[in-house]
This record gives structure tokens, sequence and C-alpha cells, in this order.
């Protein structure tokens, strides 16, 4: 949902259904290493929308501001471990903190039609908050996410 309030300025409320994860490959001379694992989250944007009118139907945009983000589940895509010394006990560690909040931000293009508006944008996400418990005692120092990602939006007017 967006609202515009001033030429050139509003705010855009975004609910959005995410899966974020990483991967690792560690290959010695002898073994390879392999993991995967997907974590899903529900997130709320809210952000600051700037635009500016590059010709009658394009707009650049920017957008920034908080979101907040609630965990939903986790899946392990691939583990395959053929080095018995590397340590991967954290493998079976679970999510312990499942409210996420942090800060996103972004910038795109919106092709203004009749039938709504369509809007390439690309985004980076810098989590606050840690994924894992990070005290001395704990395998991270530190846990938070970072997203880069590509978002391709509809927008109908209502």
């Amino acid at each position: 949902m967006r609202y515009i309030s001033q030429n050139h300025f509003g705010l855009q409320l975004e609910l959005n259904y995410s899966q974020r994860g990483w991967k690792e490959r560690f290959d010695t001379t002898t073994h390879m290493n392999r993991y995967a694992r997907s974590l899903t989250y529900l997130e709320i944007p809210l952000l600051t929308h700037i635009y500016f009118h590059l010709g009658k139907p394009v707009r650049m945009f920017f957008n920034l501001g908080p979101q907040i983000g609630l965990y939903l589940g986790a899946k392990e895509l691939e583990r395959e471990v053929n080095d018995p010394e590397s340590d991967t006990s954290y493998y079976d560690l679970q999510v312990q903190h499942k409210f996420d909040y942090g800060l996103k931000g972004g910038m795109g293009l919106e092709f203004r039609t009749k039938a709504g508006s369509f809007i390439l944008e690309g985004r980076y996400y810098y989590g606050l908050s840690d994924i894992f418990n990070n005290t001395r005692a704990d395998l991270f120092q530190a846990s938070h996410s970072q997203v880069i990602g590509v978002n391709l939006t509809y927008l109908f007017r209502k």
C-alpha cells in the first residue's frame, strides 16, 4: 500500500513473504563439505517513498525505512559432510531469536500505465537483530541478516 501525501514524497507499507538463507562450500585437498539452509519470514517494512519524474510514464524512486519480521520456519536444503575434523555442530542449531528488525533501502523504476504501476527495484536489508545467541560462550559473534534482492511489483490504483 502506498500513500502519496506530497509532490515527490509518500509512505509505503508492505507485507512480504520472504525466504532467506545461506550456502556453504568447504573444499580441502581431500574432503568437500556442503551445507544449505532456507529461513522463511513474514516481513513488514514501512518505507519513505521519494520519487522523481523521468518522463510522462516513468518515475525513478528511492525507498528507505525500518522493517520488522517474524520467523516462520526453516528447511535444510543440503548437507554433505566428508571432512570428519570440521566443526559442523551449528548445522543442527535452531533459530533462537524469532523476531527480526532492521533497516531496508532500495531504488528503482516505476512504469505507470492505465492498468496500474509496474515496478522494478533493487533492495538491501541490514538486520539489527541476531538469529542465534552471540555471547562469548556461543558459536557466533554475530548472526544478523543481510539481504540483497530484486523486486518486481505490480500496484493497482484504488
